[in-house]
């Protein structure tokens, strides 16, 4: 029995020899992933700052037409309002980036690291302190505070600036070269947008008698653009269309809505002449906060569907689909200088459903080698014609050649009348002065001849 004892001791000493390596490999291996893990984890890039821009929430229409049954149902709203489901789709999107980035932003607005900004309209505005509210949480708890009397959320300064002078955000705020090059493109003869009038000629008489159209008015591929939005209006709040709106006419419709956007911003000089100094501004921010310049971790600009496609068209991601309501571009820059776009362009309108579960898309900038670094970006955007340092030198100067040409000429016209003027001037001055001398010179005669007069005169009455 005590040998039997002292083999099975030393069959187990035995293993234990043979295992005590594979545990002190097991050891070392660990603390070696766990040493990697936080040197990768102390060397990874930070979040910097954060752009957001997004388009408003539902709406009521923007246009109608004299046979729109729902006019006395959005008349106690007013044209262009920001509707309920608005706010909610907002607030949803907010409570969903308080999420994405509650490692970065506190749960309270901070004026000083914080801007935000909205164009001059009542539904961009409101749909800034819908979002505004879900972001940041702590803004919206009153009790906490001690203040039964404060609103419901405590108020956000929201920026903005008259729509004729928002070179920023409001794509229709006057700009002398987009108008240009709009109508340039429009005028083609064999262009899209003449081929999509010609294609869409049927469309155009089903609406007139449709929507009672005036007789004698035009009704082209403008003027579809316009009646396609209340009808867009209608189907998102699940509204009875009329007998004329079939199905035909929804897909025409809808068509036509996402080629105003895949054409309005389709070439450079068309986004250039309207985002760069939107791209201008969001690239310098992000330089001096990357340069230790500038506290600011966030920037919020809320627009409209024009302003995001004409942004994410400059960043060549464009998908050429009108973005939905609530569409938020989101724009990070990081510690060691990369850029990072996305783009959430998924919004649910049923009450029922939550915008929170959308991912965002992220977005491969095919200009920019990812890492795509901010030098990088900033150098390419010039490149691209993508980069204004002003909004009236977008809109008034522009660079392209016809421009150019203009710009000489009109140079050259200033100097040739200058030239006139200052020859009528130097012509004037010389006969004013040939005038003075010849009138000079004609008193110093008429004195001679009174002087000579005079001695005579003295001369004869001596010799009487």
């Amino acid at each position: 029995h005590l040998q039997q004892t002292g083999m099975l001791r030393s069959v187990l000493l035995l293993l234990l020899c043979q295992f005590l390596p594979l545990v002190e490999i097991c050891r070392t291996s660990a603390e070696a992933q766990a040493s990697k893990e936080e040197s990768v984890s102390q060397s990874a890039p930070t979040l910097l700052q954060v752009t957001l821009l997004y388009r408003h929430g539902e709406r009521t229409p923007v246009h109608k037409f004299p046979s729109d049954p729902y006019k006395q149902l959005f008349r106690p709203y007013g044209s262009e309002q920001l509707l309920k489901e608005g706010v909610r789709q907002h607030f949803e999107l907010g409570k969903y980036l308080r999420r994405r980035y509650s490692s970065l932003l506190p749960r309270r607005f901070n004026v000083t690291r914080m801007h935000v900004r909205s164009t001059d309209t009542d539904r961009t505005i409101m749909s800034a302190q819908a979002n505004l509210a879900g972001l940041f949480p702590e803004q919206c708890s009153a009790a906490a505070d001690g203040a039964a009397q404060l609103p419901a959320c405590y108020p956000v300064p929201i920026h903005t600036v008259p729509k004729p002078t928002d070179q920023l955000l409001k794509m229709s705020s006057p700009c002398p070269a987009y108008t240009r090059h709009w109508r340039e493109f429009k005028l083609r003869p064999d262009g899209p947008y003449a081929s999509a009038g010609r294609r869409f000629a049927w469309l155009a008489e089903r609406a007139r008698v449709g929507t009672g159209w005036r007789q004698g008015e035009p009704l082209g591929i403008s003027e579809l653009w316009k009646i396609a939005d209340p009808i867009a209006v209608w189907r998102s709040l699940g509204l009875k269309l009329p007998d004329w709106v079939d199905r035909d006419v929804i897909a025409g419709l809808e068509e036509l809505r996402h080629l105003k956007f895949a054409w309005k911003f389709s070439e450079p000089k068309l986004y250039g002449s309207r985002i760069g100094a939107l791209i201008a501004r969001l690239v310098g921010d992000m330089e001096a906060r990357l340069a230790g310049r500038s506290n600011k971790i966030l920037q919020v600009y809320s627009a409209h569907d024009s302003t995001v496609s004409a942004f994410l068209s400059a960043f060549g991601v464009f998908n050429n689909l009108q973005p939905p309501l609530a569409a938020c571009a989101m724009l990070e820059l990081y510690s060691d200088g990369e850029v990072r776009l996305f783009y959430r362009n998924a919004s649910t309108t049923t009450t029922n459903s939550s915008l929170s579960a959308d991912p965002p898309l992220p977005m491969l900038i095919p200009f920019c080698q990812k890492p795509c670094l901010l030098s990088q970006l900033a150098k390419q955007m010039r490149k691209r014609g993508a980069h204004s340092d002003s909004g009236e030198s977008m809109c008034e100067l522009a660079t392209d050649s016809s421009v150019s040409k203009t710009t000489v000429t009109t140079d050259s016209s200033s100097n040739a009348i200058f030239i006139v003027l200052f020859g009528l001037i130097l012509c004037l001055a010389i006969a004013l002065l040939i005038t003075c001398w010849l009138w000079n010179k004609e008193r110093q005669l008429r004195l001679e001849f009174d002087s000579n007069m005079f001695a005579n005169h003295i001369s004869k009455t001596k010799d009487c």
